[in-house]
């Protein structure tokens, strides 16, 4: 499912715990081979709790007991 939608370049894309069964090098793999490469004109809101890839976002939102 999320082949397709990568491949069908959309203008937006929710990830949910894209990184979740992955091991480091996989995740960092995806990352830059699937949603920097493909992804380049989409706004991808991607949410996890893996701080490796906190860096390279442009925008950070923190949640705190369901407060922003």
């Amino acid at each position: 499912m999320l082949c397709r939608t990568i491949y069908s370049k959309p203008k937006y894309i929710l990830l949910y715990e894209p990184f979740n069964y992955l091991n480091t090098n996989e995740a960092s793999h995806f990352y830059h081979e699937a949603l920097q490469k493909f992804l380049t004109n989409t706004v991808c809101l991607c949410v996890t709790d893996k701080f490796e890839f906190a860096s390279l976002s442009d925008i950070i939102l923190v949640f705190k007991d369901g407060m922003l």
